[in-house]
């Protein structure tokens, strides 16, 4: 009864652990700002230099699409 109750605690102590969200920071070293796009979903209304996403799920892969306040200087 003692190792069952050891290995439950064990398990119910993870389980927070399981269902961890993630985040992404994406900035440029250069100082352009940009918007960020992640699957068809714009991130950031104003152009920033440093954009911190929260509260992602792993989904397998992500797309993500970079857009330049002034798209000429790239």
């Amino acid at each position: 009864m003692k190792k069952l109750s050891v290995v439950l605690l064990v398990f119910l102590a993870s389980l927070p652990a399981i269902s961890q969200d993630c985040s992404m920071v994406i900035f440029n070293q250069s100082g352009e700002r940009f918007q960020v796009i992640l699957n068809g979903v714009l991130q950031n209304i104003n152009y920033e230099t440093n954009i911190k996403i929260t509260d992602l799920y792993f989904e397998g892969n992500y797309k993500v699409t970079i857009a330049f306040e002034n798209p000429q200087k790239i």
